[in-house]
């Protein structure tokens, strides 16, 4: 082996690696971020706004026969907010993981539902 293949090889070798990144994995739900429809500090104001998302992507590099593609949809309420200084919101999120193993190639392999409550709160220039 010529000695400039040997170091990079070893250069390489070194380096962590690291899995793939989906994504809603960027994705930042902040409904303080909806300037839209601004509140004067202070004043409370109910259903606010709400939002969505979505995403459908393949496994390509996934060598087990148990993935073949992803879908997830989620949706926030944003319950109240207090001026630009303080919100509330609901969230939702369902996930399926899929095989193509059927006739119709949609064969769940796992569902996921997540809910819960998001408060955000202004925090100088952040949130």
């Amino acid at each position: 082996m010529p000695p400039l293949i040997i170091v990079v090889l070893l250069i390489l070798s070194t380096n962590p690696m690291r899995a793939q990144r989906f994504p809603d994995r960027w994705f930042t739900i902040n409904p303080l971020m909806n300037t839209l429809h601004p509140t004067r500090e202070g004043e409370w104001s109910w259903m606010h706004s709400s939002g969505g998302w979505g995403e459908f992507g393949a496994y390509r590099l996934v060598r087990d026969a148990e993935h073949a593609w992803i879908q997830r949809l989620g949706t926030f309420i944003e319950l109240f907010r207090v001026g630009n200084e303080a919100s509330l919101a609901f969230l939702g999120d369902i996930e399926f993981i899929a095989n193509p193993d059927n006739d119709i190639r949609f064969n769940p392999r796992a569902v996921f539902w997540q809910e819960g409550f998001l408060y955000t709160q202004r925090a100088g220039t952040s949130y």
